[in-house]
């Protein structure tokens, strides 16, 4: 007995020194040190990782299904179990009649919900908890995965330009618009534009044009299906707009699935607008100069993209951008896709029924064969190709041969394209090939030739070549790209464009070189160069920028010089002068502002020449969204998935979102536009941007989402401010779980590390009023005087001194 007597008393002893001792770090020990207390190693082990559980009630920070939920007092029994309380539960959403107690007691039965997973992190004082989405009700924003939500939303990108001569003017109003709406998973969406033209010497006239309308929903978790007026196609095989259905098992091809960068430059004000399949997809004004757009979303990864820079003088320049350039997202494949319906006559393709359907064997690490087909009156196509996603080799691509059977005659026609793209080492090449025979054709073009009035000798596509590559050399940029197109009854167009740029730390020299050249028929031989330098600057901590530019082309040369200054991080101005020299001579001048405001994206431009010719435009772009409750403007468009924050801070703040960076309104309320299916999505407040005082527990959060959800995004809390105190004594420390009274006795706090207190609003102003008392390490009493505390806005520690021993007392 008397042995026994000492091995319980020796785990004691150990268990006591153990809680005395920092638990952040891993706890180790001296087995000659254990055996010195007559234990062995199992019960030394035992004796640990009893002394390692929690006990009691403990301020933690609690995590459910991975996002915060502030700082909450857990009791944890003698096991180290956390007691989730009925309260606590409803604060989650739990499901009511899901929520059963372990008699006696005010504790969720653990044993009553699968799938549970409960840990306390001592390192971390946190508390994270798992639960599956079928104990959560609907609207909790504590899902695994959110889903559901109604919401709708208005997309605009307006663009008004007045332009004045000798005695005449012209007016442009150009839109694009987009309306949705979200409703648990459905999908309901139309794009439309408007274009006026207003000249004083003429007619006016307008152009409306809807360009889709569509619903979309999931059926039973496996096909995506949808439905209306929409662009159809797919690997081989385009159809244009049908009147018809796409059914497909993945997730597709779908908006902001697959991207591509827009350059180019622009040799005055101009607008750039990008095509796929005749649609414009993309516009935006740019100055003159070099021009850059990242990630614009694209109508389809089947067709190439046509931009068109178009000046406020009447000119225009063209290039195309090859499918092998766009970024397409590995979810663009689909094992099945399907659609059929009717083809609208106004589009050229007559009005005919049309089927497709599209099959890729599931080979999805690294080869992808496929087969498709496109069957309509007098037209039936069949093809097949091979999808290639070589990752070792940072190599992607795809390779096909179609056939088709078209037209009046029935004629029989074949064609064999190839697209590659890669990255090796720092090179990032290109290549784009394409042969048909004369008597292949596409949709259009077959049932166009059963016009009685229709040509024999017809605009034929033959082959066409194009590449590039680009190579950093160090500061030394480097590329080229070439291109190269025939038809069967048309000279051959070629083209071939050297670019370079050298970046050093007071300025950024870049250069381009284009030639043009058309086989036989030398008026169309022209040469294009840029020459660019730019020096960066800082104004009292802002940045801006000095530009100077020579630009010739089509027999003109341009000189320019222009000064950028960002005034705000969402304002920035800019003004310019240019020199005109060659099929007309003239002197621009110009001043600019690109302002982003919380609420819309806004460009203004005005500029005059010693022609008299003066220019004034402004674009507009954003969004609007309403979720029933809320109304909120976004000056980011909105896409597929989205949701709605609130930093429940009011102030302007700034957040960062998996697409874009955005700011709240005044009443902390933003828009993340854009939340992709399959991943964690994160969104994070900038911290320097809070409002001054303002306090936010946790700037962080993740949302996982499917598509079509309007999610929601809760930064605020119910809960009261929290405080840390680093308690600051000479020769005493204040070990985890050392407990603050106030002179009444009354528990403020606990130690959540050495000398680390954490205190409620509420405990804090006690503290203020009174004195306080903890015991340091070695169990000596120590005080905190009454008026040395004294609670600040700041979420960092607060340094309070603590006085020990006797002579203190009778504080």
């Amino acid at each position: 007995m008397k042995y026994l007597n000492y091995h319980c008393g020796s785990a004691f002893f150990l268990t006591i020194f153990i809680n005395m001792s920092a638990v952040a770090e891993p706890i180790s020990f001296n087995m000659n040190a254990i055996e010195s207390l007559g234990l062995n190693s199992d019960e030394a082990r035992n004796a640990i990782k009893q002394a390692d559980k929690p006990y009691g009630k403990i301020n933690a920070g609690v995590y459910l299904n991975g996002r915060y939920n502030g700082v909450q007092e857990v009791d944890f029994d003698i096991n180290g179990n956390a007691c989730l309380s009925e309260k606590q539960l409803r604060e989650f959403m739990f499901k009511p009649d899901l929520i059963v107690l372990t008699p006696g007691t005010e504790c969720l039965d653990r044993q009553k919900i699968s799938l549970l997973e409960i840990h306390y992190d001592h390192s971390k004082n946190a508390l994270t908890i798992n639960i599956p989405d079928f104990y959560l009700e609907k609207e909790s924003q504590f899902h695994n995965i959110q889903s559901g939500g109604f919401g709708t939303f208005f997309n605009y990108n307006a663009n008004a330009n007045r332009s004045t001569g000798a005695g005449s003017r012209t007016d442009n109003v150009n839109a694009l618009m987009g309306w949705g709406a979200n409703f648990k998973n459905f999908l309901l969406r139309t794009n439309f534009s408007y274009a006026h033209y207003s000249p004083s010497w003429g007619k006016s006239y307008s152009q409306k044009s809807l360009n889709s309308a569509w619903l979309e929903t999931d059926i039973a978790n496996t096909f995506r299906f949808r439905g209306g007026y929409l662009s159809v196609g797919n690997s081989l095989f385009g159809a244009g707009q049908i009147n018809g259905f796409t059914l497909d098992n993945n997730v597709g091809m779908h908006s902001g699935d697959s991207t591509v960068s827009v350059s180019g430059i622009a040799p005055g004000y101009a607008q750039v607008e990008v095509y796929q399949q005749g649609k414009m997809i993309f516009s935006r004004p740019v100055p003159a100069g070099p021009f850059l757009f990242d990630a614009v979303p694209l109508y389809t990864a089947y067709s190439d993209a046509e931009v068109v820079v178009r000046e406020n003088s009447g000119g225009e320049q063209r290039h195309t951008i090859p499918r092998a350039a766009f970024s397409v997202s590995s979810q663009m494949v689909s094992r099945f896709a399907l659609f059929a319906g009717q083809t609208e006559a106004s589009r050229g393709v007559g009005n005919v029924p049309v089927l497709g359907a599209e099959y890729r064997l599931p080979f999805y690490d690294y080869l992808q064969p496929f087969a498709g087909t496109l069957l309509a009156e007098h037209y039936t196509g069949l093809g097949a190709g091979l999808y290639a996603n070589l990752i070792p080799y940072h190599t992607q691509g795809d390779m096909n041969f179609s056939l088709s059977r078209s037209g009046k005659d029935s004629e029989l026609g074949q064609k064999i394209s190839t697209n590659l793209s890669g990255q090796w080492e720092t090179a990032t090449p290109y290549l784009s090939l394409s042969w048909q025979s004369y008597n292949y054709r596409d949709l259009g073009e077959s049932q166009q030739t059963l016009d009685p009035n229709y040509p024999d000798e017809r605009y034929s596509p033959h082959y066409s070549v194009s590449g590039g590559i680009s190579q950093p050399f160090g500061p030394v940029g480097s590329g080229i790209s070439f291109s190269h197109y025939t038809s069967w009854n048309m000279p051959a167009m070629n083209s071939v464009s050297v670019f370079g740029s050298y970046s050093a730390r007071y300025y950024t020299l870049s250069a381009n070189v284009s030639y043009g050249w058309q086989l036989g028929n030398d008026r169309q031989n022209s040469w294009s160069t840029m020459l660019n330098l730019r020096v960066p600057f800082k104004n009292r901590g802002k940045s801006g920028s000095l530009s100077s530019y020579v630009n010739h082309y089509q027999k003109n040369t341009v000189l320019g010089t222009s000064a950028s200054q960002t005034v705000t991080d969402n304002l920035n101005v800019g003004v310019g002068v240019d020199r005109y020299s060659g099929q007309g001579n003239s002197t621009r001048h110009y001043a600019q502002a690109f302002w982003q405001t919380p609420y819309v994206n806004t460009t203004t431009y005005y500029s005059a020449s010693d022609r008299h010719s003066r220019n004034y435009s402004t674009n507009l772009s954003g969004s609007v969204v309403s979720t029933g409750k809320n109304i909120v403007f976004s000056p980011v468009p909105v896409q597929d998935t989205f949701a709605v924050i609130n930093t429940g801070v009011k102030g302007y703040t700034s957040l960062t979102t998996p697409t874009s960076r955005v700011r709240t309104n005044y009443d902390g309320l933003a828009i993340a536009p854009q939340l992709f299916e399959g991943r964690s999505n994160s969104v994070d407040i900038v911290t320097k941007t809070l409002p001054e005082g303002a306090y936010v527990k946790n700037p962080h959060q993740e949302i996982n989402v499917r598509r079509g959800t309007v999610g929601k995004i809760d930064f605020s809390s119910e809960q009261e401010r929290v405080y840390l105190i680093r308690l600051v004594s000479v020769g005493n420390s204040f070990p985890y779980g050392a407990k603050l009274l106030n002179e009444n006795a009354e528990l403020l706090g606990y130690a959540i590390d050495e000398n680390i207190l954490m205190l409620s609003q509420e405990k804090a102003n006690k503290l203020a009023e009174s004195h306080g008392r903890i015991n340091s390490s070695s169990q000596v009493t120590c005080y905190i005087k009454k008026g040395l505390f004294s609670p600040e806005l700041t979420d960092g520690l607060i340094d309070v001194p603590v006085t020990c021993g006797e002579k203190h007392a009778e504080i």
